[in-house]
């Protein structure tokens, strides 16, 4: 095995020997490989959110996203995306899948500077990451996941290499990307300050908060905004112990699969955290750092949601991944030094298979081909009664004219009034409409209750002249659509 060697001094600076850049050239190489499949195909609802806000006047998106749930800076990066290269698909996911690469170039200036890790585990680390389920998945999709985890790989190389200024920089930026990234500030802090007087890092933290004190009463704002309506489900051990799956072996697996793979690849992370919990005696950059990187932000949001409210799942913590897969690949030198080579395969098989899932699999919803089976004619109105399916059928049935019930909830699937109207939703009831409609009513378990009153009541009114049942989300929820025929 090809070893990544690192010089580093004492002040954290590495100088690479070229033979550790030719490994890392061809690792880039493989990894664009396995991304640029997913590069193309139908958007899904998450990304078609994206689409639209992207299609914004700047001032309108702000708007848009302050009432949202999440911070501005994925949404301006796809606003300069689309001005660019225009909104098609390729290049609405072309950001993360250039970040996703970027990923893999810091996750390397990263194991650079953490001592104590065997260099063959570094090499291994480094192809996991490369090839990750996870990342490889979010690196094909037009959301801002593959930029949390640039942020955060960029926030721990600058708190290792002890650059404060820029830790503070990094740092801002990645709460600008994810309210959830703040889970992770405590593991710079405490990896910086290991090192130096705590002064240093403290003012890191200073910078960020100058940097983001702008946003922070927007925060406050969207986090009132998330109430016993969100779809996050409770945890439990279980549902733990598969976030910390996915974010090893990605999402899309058959139970079966699940079945297989998940006892293996979780002890797997566990041995290699004993394995670095053993080597975690180096005074600084030591393996105690990647420990606290892969678990203190996964067990924080565990508390948070237990505590406060629902906030954990795989992807609000997709910054551990590397950590994790570095563990795992902790456990497979293990394996390989005192059992043989053999030994270590059913760890690459496992995470092979995860990786075959996610490029072969249609995970996402077939957006398209879902709603185009459905006959509407140009000039044809489609009425939503939640703000998922109007989101999704703006971008799979442009012919048709698109508006919205005015709910009077205080959050419609995280859609709040404000941001409908930035968005430029247009609100009015069905009696409004005359001629061919659509109604659209998503039905989930999220979904509210007011919103089934008003489909029996438009129903009881307007008796359908034909029904649609469209399947989604793995037939947890389906969305149902009539075809009426309104009289002005």
């Amino acid at each position: 095995m090809d070893k990544l060697d690192h010089r580093c001094d004492a002040l954290g600076k590495c100088v690479a020997p070229v033979g550790r850049l030719k490994t890392l050239k061809w690792i880039l190489l493989v990894g664009l490989l396995v991304r640029l499949p997913g590069l193309f195909g139908t958007l899904w609802y998450d990304e078609t959110f994206t689409l639209w806000l992207a299609g914004l006047s700047l001032p309108d998106l702000l708007a848009a996203t302050a009432g949202d749930v999440h911070p501005p800076l994925w949404y301006i990066v796809e606003w300069l995306t689309v001005r660019a290269l225009g909104n098609s698909e390729w290049a609405l996911r072309l950001p993360a899948l250039i970040l996703g690469l970027l990923a893999v170039w810091l996750m390397y200036g990263v194991l650079s500077r953490i001592q104590g890790i065997p260099d063959p585990v570094r090499t291994l680390a480094l192809w996991f990451t490369a090839l990750s389920p996870m990342l490889v998945h979010y690196s094909a999709e037009a959301r801002m996941y593959s930029l949390f985890a640039v942020m955060v790989l960029w926030s721990m190389d600058n708190a290792l290499a002890g650059r404060y200024i820029w830790l503070g920089v990094s740092m801002a930026l990645g709460m600008y990307t994810h309210n959830m990234f703040a889970l992770y500030v405590p593991v710079f802090v405490f990896t910086a300050a290991s090192k130096t007087p705590v002064i240093y890092p403290l003012s890191s933290i200073g910078i960020a908060g100058a940097l983001y004190l702008p946003w922070l009463p927007t925060l406050l704002h969207q986090a009132q905004n998330v109430n016993s309506a969100y779809w996050i489900p409770p945890l439990n051990f279980g549902r733990i112990s598969y976030i910390v799956y996915r974010l090893i072996n990605g999402p899309g697996h058959h139970e079966y699969i699940v079945l297989i793979t998940a006892p293996l690849l979780l002890t797997a992370a566990l041995t290699g955290s004993y394995l670095a919990w053993k080597s975690a005696h180096l005074p600084t950059r030591s393996p105690a750092h990647l420990l606290l990187w892969a678990w203190f932000p996964i067990i924080l949001g565990a508390v948070i949601s237990h505590v406060i409210a629902p906030v954990l799942i795989e992807r609000v913590v997709i910054g551990s991944a590397p950590a994790l897969l570095t563990l795992i690949a902790w456990s497979g030198w293990w394996v390989y030094q005192h059992l043989g080579r053999w030994y270590l395969l059913p760890i690459t098989g496992a995470l092979a298979i995860g990786l075959f899932t996610v490029m072969t699999t249609t995970i996402r919803d077939d957006v398209l081909g879902r709603y185009q089976q459905l006959p509407v004619q140009a000039g044809d109105s489609c009425y939503h009664l939640n703000a998922s399916t109007l989101i999704t059928t703006r971008y799979a049935l442009p012919q048709c004219n698109h508006s919205i019930w005015p709910s009077e909830n205080a959050l419609d699937q995280s859609i709040t009034q404000q941001t409908k109207t930035a968005m430029g939703m247009a609100q009015q009831p069905i009696e409004a409409l005359s001629g061919l409609v659509w109604l659209f009513h998503y039905t989930g378990p999220h979904v509210q209750g007011l919103e089934y009153a008003e489909q029996r009541r438009i129903l009881s009114a307007h008796p359908a002249r034909a029904t649609f049942l469209l399947d989604n989300d793995r037939n947890i929820a389906v969305t149902q659509v009539w075809r009426l025929e309104l009289q002005q």
